[in-house]
């Protein structure tokens, strides 16, 4: 088993290579594709935090519902988010800003693409 393991896993490293070789990054368009989601990006990072004070379950349910009821009123997750008061009620104003922010989500980004297209000119 463990030998087929290996050629499984050899070939999926194979073909990864084989994907990013041509791989262009544009984070312009990466950062259009957060901000489309009109805070849904986000929605994760909110259930994380909220779970830290409700509890998973509690924290999950909260935000699927406040995500399936915007969706249906046709309103952006973030504007939903913001104007919940029982969100309101467990994070501050700052905070859930902090949480439905874009920023985190493409900070690093930028950090990783430099650090790859630096060790591609070296190697």
């Amino acid at each position: 088993m463990l030998p087929e393991l290996t050629l499984m896993a050899g070939r999926a490293v194979e073909l990864l290579a084989e994907l990013v070789v041509g791989l262009r990054i544009d984070a312009r368009r990466m950062a259009q594709n957060v901000e489309a989601t009109h805070g849904g990006a986000a929605s994760e990072r909110l259930m994380l935090a909220l779970a830290r004070r409700m509890g998973r379950r509690r924290a999950h349910d909260l935000v699927h519902q406040l995500a399936q009821s915007a969706a249906e009123r046709g309103q952006p997750f973030d504007q939903a988010a913001r104007e919940s008061t029982e969100l309101q009620a467990w994070l501050p104003s700052y905070a859930l800003a902090g949480l439905l922010s874009s920023e985190p989500d493409t900070g690093q980004c930028g950090r990783m693409v430099d650090r790859y297209l630096a060790d591609r000119e070296q190697g």
